[in-house]
């Protein structure tokens, strides 16, 4: 994040791209960047609800709010496809589980119950 003139600007990492996921961001809570500066900003995503993730994400955006002394506006990034791949690779481990296989029936008179 770059700051070319003016005053101290705060970037908070408000939403990742869907519901269910998680966005923090590092340093953290919130990152106060001065004019004439430049600051590194990490963004994690982490997977809280694997309910309706669509496990191919198209066109992500993190949604962020940036605000100084005069303002506040919030934005919404689309970045381009290494970061598509990397969180549809995110939703695919944590949320892509085969069914678990059924434990096999017991065979033999010590599993039987027969009723006449």
């Amino acid at each position: 994040m770059t700051v070319n003139s003016g005053p101290p600007v705060t970037l908070t990492v408000i939403d990742a791209a869907f519901a269910g996921l998680t966005a923090h961001s590092t340093p953290r809570p919130d990152i106060t960047v001065t004019a004439g500066t430049t600051r590194r900003v990490t963004v994690s995503i982490s997977v809280s609800d694997c309910n309706g993730l669509p496990l191919n994400a198209d066109l992500p955006f993190l949604d962020v709010t940036l605000r100084n002394k005069r303002a506040i506006q919030r934005h919404s990034f689309i970045f381009g496809s290494a970061y598509a791949h990397d969180l549809s690779r995110l939703l695919h481990t944590a949320c892509d589980h085969s069914p678990a296989s059924l434990p096999s029936r017991p065979s033999g008179s010590a599993g039987s119950q027969n009723a006449d």
